[in-house]
């Protein structure tokens, strides 16, 4: 999960430090939730907690 949020903020003309930020905040969501597959994070919902 880490390695594609990277990607797609990269992809996106943004720095490496806030593509970093990013991924770590993905990667960071699952945790909160119980199951996995809904645990799953959308960019819009990590997006808007930077």
């Amino acid at each position: 999960m880490f390695d594609g949020a990277l990607v797609v903020v990269l992809l996106n003309g943004k720095l490496i430090i806030d593509a970093t930020r990013f991924a770590c905040k993905t990667s960071a969501v699952p945790v909160t939730r119980e199951e996995v597959q809904t645990s799953i994070s959308y960019y819009n919902e990590v997006f808007m907690k930077l």
